[in-house]
């Protein structure tokens, strides 16, 4: 009967090759017990990466939409802030005059023409409002202003009524100024650019308009009204006081006729605020879904991980033992 014996040399080489294998075992089974995702992807996977593959590339598209959406909501919450300040501003401002007006103070014509400047520097200023360091209202240059500061404006509207002795005049000659395509307001007053706002991107196929300039219709008008009140008081036009209180009320009355435009301002506002946010809800439920089917490719069993990590462990420590049994091995202890 022949025997087969190995070598010391061998033996060792063997023993440590066995307790390498073994502790990548062990290794490997703690990186996934306590990650919950397998080690050895070529394995869970079979090789076959496409699945996973496109489950990473949509979670990264819709990781590129979050942030549009996100930015949109931005620009979308400092807008609708922005227009509620400056209708409440201008809605007060007109009720202000009316009822001031109809008591038949003449003081009153006084309070009404400071309350019209402090009011219009205030518009301006929500005009000129910026959200994250980006212009709301100026169109595609979000670098600058969107209408030149309240000085600016009433100087030019100055200069522009300087010749004029009726109250039809001064309407005229400012509502000229405020829709004049090649001049005026155009040139001098709005300082955004023509070109709207680039879409907002939703996802996909959707996409939200924020195409809103300081030089739109119901802005314009907002600020012509509150500019005549302005104007009323000015001692530069050889006005009466009937006639400078009959400008001051038609500029209130105009005011408050502009209140209707600016509710459906915001309120096609607040339909791109819902779009946005239903955008937002859809984009995490996705993101969800993903991430699921992510987790069931790569996820491992946590009970079956901790049992073949105990099996492991036990295997180590027997190797350990037969390791320090095998070496105490020697001709003197087997006489003894």
């Amino acid at each position: 009967m022949s025997v087969t014996s190995l070598g010391d040399l061998a033996q060792s080489f063997m023993l440590r090759r066995q307790n390498l294998q073994v502790r990548q075992e062990v290794n490997r089974l703690t990186e996934e017990l306590t990650t919950g995702r397998s080690a050895d992807l070529s394995a869970r996977l079979s090789g076959d990466y496409a699945y996973l593959s496109d489950i990473e590339r949509s979670l990264g598209l819709i990781q590129g939409y979050r942030t549009s959406v996100a930015e949109a909501g931005v620009f979308t919450g400092a807008m609708q802030t922005a227009l509620e300040r400056l209708q409440t501003v201008s809605s007060s401002l007109s009720r202000s005059i009316i009822d001031g007006l109809g008591g038949g103070l003449p003081a009153v014509q006084a309070i009404g023409t400071q309350a019209a400047t402090d009011a219009f520097e205030q518009i301006v200023a929500s005009l000129n409002t910026r959200a994250a360091g980006r212009s709301l209202f100026a169109g595609n240059a979000t670098d600058r202003p969107a209408v030149a500061a309240a000085e600016v404006l009433l100087s030019e509207l100055r200069a522009t009524i300087a010749s004029q002795t009726s109250v039809e005049g001064v309407r005229v000659a400012v509502d000229q100024w405020f829709e004049s395509p090649s001049g005026g307001f155009e040139t001098l007053g709005y300082t955004g650019s023509n070109d709207g706002l680039a879409p907002y991107r939703l996802d996909r196929q959707g996409t939200v308009d924020l195409d809103l300039r300081g030089n739109s219709p119901a802005l314009k008008e907002v600020l012509k009204q509150v500019s005549l009140a302005v104007l009323a008081g000015d001692t530069g036009l050889p006005l009466t006081d009937l006639q400078r209180t009959d400008l001051l009320r038609s500029a209130g009355e105009g005011l408050l006729g502009a209140q209707d435009r600016l509710t459906s301002l915001r309120a096609d506002l607040g339909f791109a605020e819902a779009r946005i946010e239903e955008g937002r809800v859809r984009l995490a439920s996705e993101k969800t879904s993903l991430e699921l089917a992510r987790n069931a490719l790569l996820s491992v069993d946590p009970f079956d991980s901790a049992t073949q990590l105990e099996n492991a462990q036990s295997q180590l420590e027997s190797l350990y033992a037969v390791t320090v049994r095998l070496s105490r091995l020697s001709l003197s202890e087997f006489m003894r």
